[in-house]
């Protein structure tokens, strides 16, 4: 809480807060808009718009009523949307609250109520919408300060509302992915399908990733259907496989644009290739050094030496094929061992 405060005293000290802008923000929000006004010196810079306990319909239904009003007043407008808590919890009557649905019917209900909102603000042209996501809340820890008798009871519900992560029909998001606890950090590795995700009618973008400190890599997941499709905390989405000496790296075709940079091998093992792989190396290899003259003097020995030497370092130097001085043009392929 101190850091959050530091951060809004920061904030507070923003010269245009206190002078006229350009753009007034509106809040339209449930509770959490009365909490987080509480803790602002510079609230009166803010239109607050906010009702406990109302859900996403009816701050929506407030919002088509007075948006035209407040246009008018305020001209520009940057309006946050701030809602959803009150309808994926409700609040009994002795205080307490309750998960409303163990299935995806309240987040499919938000989502459709924000398109709505979307389709309604984009006829005002001097609004701009900006959607703040739900914070994480506790079912549980909520009714524990309200002191509810049997709190415990309400443990299953914190797994329901925080154990989904449910991608829209025709979309795509990035989580985090935690790996098993074996693996170091840094080490590289690439992401593929398994068959879970393949089953669901996911798709994973296959990429070269890195394990953060935290045990995590970042997944890109695409929901080419036209459903919405829910995925459940500790389901296993992806195969890691580790850069390892299973793995070559080859120059792409040169006709390609540089594609990454400085690939690093996550192996100390020397480099296993196919004989097609070596093919492909010497055409690629021949391309390259049609772009120097060799001194002719030179043994045999000397101008292998020397054109090994010159296809290692090839990245310094500028060719056709590599006009970008510093990039690298490698893609990474996995092929089988030979033993």
């Amino acid at each position: 809480m101190n850091n959050i405060r530091k951060q809004l005293s920061k904030i507070e000290e923003i010269p245009y807060l206190n002078n006229n802008l350009t753009s007034v923000p509106v809040i339209l929000s449930d509770s959490k808009g009365r909490c987080l006004q509480n803790q602002l010196n510079f609230r009166n810079s803010i239109k607050w718009c906010y009702k406990s306990g109302a859900t996403t319909k009816e701050q929506f239904n407030f919002l088509k009523q007075n948006l035209a009003e407040l246009i008018n007043q305020y001209t520009n407008i940057t309006l946050f949307v701030w809602l959803g808590t009150n309808d994926l919890t409700k609040k009994e009557r002795d205080g307490s609250i309750s998960l409303k649905s163990s299935g995806n019917d309240s987040v499919n209900h938000i989502y459709s109520i924000y398109k709505e909102i979307y389709f309604f603000v984009r006829n005002f042209e001097k609004v701009k919408l900006i959607y703040i996501e739900v914070p994480v809340y506790s079912i549980y820890w909520w009714n524990v300060f309200h002191n509810h008798s049997n709190p415990e009871q309400f443990r299953e519900d914190d797994l329901c509302l925080h154990t989904q992560i449910d991608i829209q029909p025709n979309s795509e998001i990035f989580v985090r992915a935690n790996v098993p606890k074996h693996l170091s950090v840094g080490l590289q590795g690439i992401y593929t399908n398994n068959v879970f995700s393949l089953g669901k009618g996911l798709l994973l973008a296959k990429a070269l990733v890195t394990v953060s400190i935290d045990k995590t890599i970042p997944l890109k997941i695409m929901n080419p259907t036209n459903t919405t499709i829910s995925v459940s905390k500790g389901s296993t989405l992806a195969n890691f496989q580790i850069l390892n000496a299973d793995f070559s790296v080859i120059t792409e075709y040169i006709k390609c644009p540089p594609v990454v940079q400085n690939v690093r091998i996550g192996s100390t093992h020397p480099i296993i290739s196919t004989s097609k792989n070596n093919e492909f190396r010497d055409e690629t290899k021949t391309v390259f050094l049609s772009n120097y003259s060799i001194p002719e003097p030179l043994n045999p020995e000397q101008t292998t030496q020397l054109t090994d030497c010159l296809y290692e370092n090839k990245d310094i130097f500028v060719t056709k094929e590599n006009p970008d001085l510093g990039f690298s043009t490698y893609s990474v392929n996995m092929h089988e061992r030979n033993v």
